[in-house]
Formats: C-alpha cells, sequence, structure tokens
C-alpha cells in the first residue's frame, strides 16, 4: 500500500451494524488536505471486505465533496447496504363477501342476545325498517347455512419469499410461507382456481383452520330466541323442544325431543316427536311423509304419510293423507280426516266430547269430482238447447235452401262436439273415481271403546253414535258400499250400533268395474300427477 492510501485510511472509520445490512463510512478531520477521492473511499471498503454491489456510490460521492469542502470537519454516511431477506408469506383463507356479511351479522346477534337476555328484553316483532341496529330474534339466524354449489371462498396459496444479502456478499436464507393443512373435508371442492365450494346443504362451521359442512343442524337446546326461526334445507334435531311462536322447517326430517309448544313444525319428510306438541289450538304441522308423536294437542296437521301417535289425540284438526296408526291412543274432540283409514284406540270421551271422524277422504280429488259434477249439468242444458233449436229449424222449414242445409249440419255438428266433451268429461269423472278407489280405504279399527256424541263419516254416510259402543270394532262398507261393523267376528249394519244416514260429505265410492282390478301402472301416475 501506498504512502497516501496509508495516510487516507488513518482517516477513515467503517462502522458495519449487528446484522451486517448496512455499514456508516466515517472521515475523520483531514487538516493536512490529504486529497480523498471517490475511487479512494470505494477501494478502502473492498480492503475491508465490503462486497462491490452494495456499495452506494451516489453516497460515496456526496460524503467525497463534503470531506472536500469542508476538510477540517468529521463526516459520516451510510455509504453500504445489504438486501434483507423477504419472507415469504403464508398461505390464508378468505370467504367471499356473502359469507362475511353472513358471518358479522351473526357476531351482532349474539351481542344483542347476551345484552337482551341480561336485560330480559327482545324484540318480538319485525325490526323497524329505520333502524339498522334492531335484531329480529325470530328471523335472524345465529346459524351459518349453506346451500349446494355455493362459493364459501378460495385460498390464497404461499409465497416462498426471497433470500438476502449482508454487506460482505454473503446469502441471508429467507423463511418461506406456509402452506395451510388440510382445510376442509368431503362435504367442500377445492377448485384449480382456489376457489372452495359447497358439495351438500347445510351449516357451515369454521373451528380454527377447518371448514365444514354438517348436512344436519343440532340444536342443543330449546328454539327460542337463542335460535330464531329455524328455516333448513336438510334434516334438524333438537335436544330440548320448542318454544311459543318459533318455527322449524326443514328439507329432510325434523326430530324434536321434548315438548313443542304453540308452534309451527314444516318437513319435507318425516316429523318424530319424542314427547308431543300442545298447540293451544294455534300450533301447526306439516310432513312430507309422517309423523309419531307422544301425543297432539290442539293442534291443526297434515300427515301426507302415517300418524302414528302414542297417548292422546285432543281437540286437533287432522288431515292424514296415509294411515292412522295409534292403537293405544285416546282420540278426543277436533275433527280427524283419515284417507286410508287404520287403527285408533278410543274415540270420544266419558264427558260426551264432541269429536268428527272422516274416513276414506282424499279431498283434492272429491273437489275436482265435485266441480266436474257441477259442470255437467250446464253441458248436458247446452246440448238439449242446440237439439231443440236444430228441431225448430227444421219444423220452421219446407224444402230447406242449400245454405239452410248447411246451417243445419253445422248445428249437428256443434252438438256432436257438446256432447264430445259430456263423453270425456264423463270419462274424466271416471277416472278420478277410480283413483279414489284404488287410493282411498274405509276400514277403521277401534280397539276398545267409541263414545256417545261421536260422529263418523264413510264415503255416501253420516254415522252418530248416540251410547258408548265397547269392544275392538271395526268399521268399513261392505261391498254394496254400505256401512257395518264387525265385533266378534262377526258383521252387521252399522245401524244396529249407531244412527246412520245418507250424507255426500265424502262422496259414495262406486264398486270397481272389472277393467280396474288388474293393475296399471298408468294409473299410479295418473295418482301421482292428481
Amino acid at each position: 500500500m501506498g504512502e497516501s492510501n496509508r495516510d487516507i485510511d488513518s482517516l477513515l472509520k467503517l462502522s458495519v451494524d449487528k446484522q451486517k445490512l448496512s455499514a456508516v463510512l466515517r472521515i475523520e478531520p483531514n487538516p493536512s488536505n490529504i486529497p480523498i477521492s471517490q475511487e479512494a473511499l470505494c477501494a478502502y471498503l473492498e480492503g475491508c471486505d465490503i462486497h462491490a454491489q452494495c456499495i452506494l456510490n451516489n453516497e460515496i460521492s456526496k460524503l467525497t465533496e463534503l470531506a472536500t469542502e469542508e476538510p477540517h470537519h468529521a463526516h459520516e454516511m451510510i455509504v453500504v447496504k445489504g438486501k434483507p431477506p423477504v419472507e415469504g408469506i403464508n398461505a390464508k383463507f378468505e370467504f367471499t363477501e356473502k359469507i362475511k356479511t353472513k358471518i358479522e351479522n351473526i357476531a351482532k346477534r349474539e351481542e344483542a342476545y347476551r345484552k337482551a337476555e341480561q336485560e330480559d328484553t327482545f324484540v318480538t316483532d319485525d325490526k323497524n325498517e329505520h333502524d339498522e341496529e334492531t335484531i329480529d330474534f325470530y328471523n335472524e339466524s345465529p346459524f351459518l347455512i349453506v346451500a349446494k354449489g355455493d362459493l364459501i371462498g378460495s385460498i390464497v396459496e404461499s409465497s416462498p419469499g426471497e433470500d438476502g444479502i449482508n454487506v460482505y456478499g454473503q446469502a441471508i436464507a429467507t423463511k418461506p410461507g406456509k402452506d395451510l393443512p388440510d382445510l376442509i373435508d368431503n362435504s367442500l371442492r377445492l377448485d384449480d382456481q382456489g376457489n372452495i365450494h359447497a358439495l351438500i346443504d347445510g351449516h357451515l362451521t369454521h373451528a380454527g383452520m377447518k371448514l365444514r359442512i354438517n348436512p344436519t343442524l343440532e340444536v342443543q337446546n330449546y328454539v327460542d330466541f337463542s335460535t330464531g326461526n329455524i328455516d333448513f334445507p336438510s334434516e334438524v334435531i333438537v335436544n330440548e323442544g320448542v318454544r311459543d311462536r318459533f318455527s322449524v322447517k326443514a328439507g329432510e326430517n325434523i326430530e324434536i325431543r321434548k315438548l313443542v309448544e304453540a308452534s309451527n313444525l314444516d318437513s319435507s319428510q318425516d316429523i318424530i316427536l319424542h314427547n308431543g306438541m300442545a298447540g293451544r289450538d294455534t300450533g301447526t304441522i306439516r310432513t312430507g311423509r309422517d309423523l309419531k308423536a307422544g301425543y297432539l294437542e290442539g293442534v291443526e296437521a297434515f300427515i301426507a304419510g302415517r300418524c302414528e301417535i302414542q297417548k292422546e289425540i285432543t281437540n286437533c284438526q287432522i288431515m292424514i293423507a296415509g294411515t292412522l296408526e295409534s292403537p293405544n291412543a285416546a282420540l278426543r274432540g277436533g275433527e280427524i280426516c283419515i284417507s286410508k283409514g287404520g287403527v285408533i284406540g278410543s274415540i270420544g270421551s266419558v264427558q260426551g266430547v264432541k269429536t268428527n271422524v272422516i274416513i276414506g277422504w282424499i279431498p283434492e280429488i272429491e273437489k275436482q269430482i265435485r266441480r266436474a259434477q257441477d259442470i255437467r249439468p250446464k253441458i248436458e242444458n247446452a246440448i238439449e238447447k242446440q237439439i231443440q233449436e236444430l228441431e225448430t229449424l227444421k219444423k220452421s222449414l219446407g224444402k230447406p235452401s242449400r245454405e239452410q242445409e248447411t246451417e243445419i249440419e253445422f248445428m249437428k255438428f256443434e252438438v256432436g262436439i257438446i256432447e264430445e266433451k259430456l263423453v270425456d268429461l264423463d270419462a274424466a269423472i271416471d277416472r278420478l273415481g277410480q283413483i279414489i278407489r284404488k287410493h282411498a280405504a274405509t276400514k277403521l279399527r277401534v280397539k276398545s271403546m267409541i263414545f256417545a256424541k261421536t260422529k263418523i263419516w264413510l264415503p255416501g254416510f253420516k254415522i252418530t253414535f248416540e251410547n258408548d259402543v265397547k269392544g275392538e270394532l271395526f268399521l268399513d262398507l261392505n261391498t254394496s258400499g254400505k256401512p257395518i261393523v264387525t265385533r266378534n267376528g262377526q258383521s252387521e249394519p252399522m245401524n244396529t250400533i249407531a244412527r246412520v244416514i245418507a250424507d255426500d260429505r265424502v262422496l259414495p265410492i262406486m264398486p270397481p268395474k272389472q277393467d280396474e282390478l288388474i293393475s296399471d301402472e298408468s294409473d299410479d301416475k295418473f295418482a301421482q300427477a292428481a
């Protein structure tokens, strides 16, 4: 090293930070005016093993100018910078804006519920449209419910990061981003773009870093203000009961383990009530298939399949499109309509409460038949009127002209058209009758007692029990369509135990024709359509 370089070195001092990512070069006062050039400073840095790529040439130039202009003062400046490592970004999952909004609304509801529970104040009416903060505890759900095909969110992939370099040119390793653990199960699907879709309907949960759609909504306690009304696309299980004025609607089965109060239940499949329902004349039940319950009181119900009640049916209005299978139940008060017959323990009560039972009734089909029967006289009158006009015209004419003959033929044609309509109408009535004969049943088995003041309708008849009748009884129509009762293996006319009068509340079922005795697949399809 030359003398001049040694003199410069004595004026220079390099300080490197702990991370070795930057260095400060200090130039001491230079009273001797030793020439200091940019090249000399770079050579000094290289002599300190500083990597050439990390030297800031612009800063070296500035520092040189300062030292030249003010040689009697010390000067220092950051003249070396390394490159810090760029850490990788961890992969992350983000919900869609729609799902985020739902989650936010659920959180608001939960907070409002806790406050209302402490103060015992719940908003029971619909939310005020001018008050966005009001929570409708009936209709705003605390459950995150999604439908099959819904876009749930997307995954942002991790990045590997980028290595850095210190002032000496040594590499600084980066920390790569972490991938997500298994985020979904087989209830969701991840596509090639990182989007996650629902594969089933259900309740979406997101505990920790795990997403799952549960096809069953299980309510641990009561359906009340804590849950709001339930409207779920598949199965619902309630481990407690359902409070007044709340509703449970499900696309599949509903199962409730304790008491159902005056509420509304609606299932596309079965409803199972382990305890029962005290409807207080406002509760409703609607099933797409069967109902099983401990008891029903003050309930209005439509049951598409079987109805199985263990203990009591009290003051209810029930339509059963299938069979009644309640051999141990007491039916007291109200009215129950049964399309396909069945079995019941007893009907009526010692107190003589009025109880109505209608058997073999398919109201929607009967409604169509009655409408057709109402139209039939109008068609007959139209035919008769047209025939009279035709006869009058014929009598008024001597030898008809060609034009008059044409008019007569046209009137005959019109009569034929109307008569065809009448034939078609009769065929439709007959076809609807076939459906009733095929899908209705009139036999009701009563295991122990029918009490006085009970009224039973069979097709074409009203049966009034003026006295209690004991014993196992089988009520039905004989092959002639007349009401009979069978007890102790012997059949007898129904009027031996009750008053029987003709009544068309339930249309009479005519005996089947011979061709109806042969199974016809088209009949089944027609019945389903009807």
